[in-house]
């Protein structure tokens, strides 16, 4: 068995202890320390001591473990949507006088630092 290898097998528990506390579901926690050992593993350059071993594959896991919430919070994201009948012709015209006056102050602004 090489080091990494003997590295895994013996920080098995506390690495998924670790991930446990952070999303609350055991199995979800060694899923995630699996996967977080596969991107370890696909890692050419390796710390050389154990110390710095165990460290950076605690980096790795807690970097899968950010990976999951945000992958949570995209999929949990409601979509924008314009509301049913779209918008009226007064709003319309709201919107676009204040998309020209804006356009009109930031070339105004623009014009006169250019002199």
């Amino acid at each position: 068995m090489d080091l990494m290898n003997e590295l895994v097998v013996k920080n098995l528990k506390t690495s998924v202890a670790f991930a446990r506390k952070r999303v609350g579901d055991p199995h979800l926690a060694e899923d995630l320390v699996q996967e977080g050992l596969v991107k370890a593993l696909g890692v050419e350059q390796k710390p050389a001591n154990d110390e710095e071993r165990v460290a950076w594959f605690y980096r790795i896991l807690r970097r899968t473990i950010i990976d999951l919430y945000r992958r949570r919070a995209v999929a949990g994201a409601q979509p924008v949507r314009a509301r049913p009948g779209g918008i009226t012709e007064p709003e319309r015209h709201t919107c676009a006088v204040c998309v020209f006056q804006a356009i009109a102050s930031r070339r105004a602004g623009y014009i006169s630092r250019t002199r």
